[in-house]
């Protein structure tokens, strides 16, 4: 499952709209998005992406900062300082 704007070319995607019934239960603390608010000028987007036990993403990269959110289960995460980019083989890579 993920949330993409309605037209994924030219907007931005906005889970708490898409799933409204989510809205009433996901609260997104303050802090997380930068001590302002889902109308200020410093957010873009809230991208909710759910997925099974066992999942392996590729080594990649994001543009915009991000929270990870585990609620059930475990996660393993790694993470490289931009220095280390070059030697990470991520050309076409978002």
């Amino acid at each position: 499952l993920r949330s993409i704007g309605r037209n994924p070319r030219k907007e931005p995607a906005h889970c708490l709209d898409q799933f409204p019934g989510l809205a009433k239960e996901l609260k997104i603390p303050s802090d997380v998005l930068w001590g302002g608010s889902l109308d200020d000028d410093q957010y873009f987007s809230a991208v909710l992406r759910c997925s099974s036990g066992g999942l392996r993403l590729w080594t990649h990269y994001d543009a915009m900062d991000n929270a990870l959110i585990q609620l059930h289960g475990e996660k393993r995460v790694i993470l490289f300082p931009p220095a280390a980019s070059a030697g990470l083989y991520l050309d076409g890579s978002s």
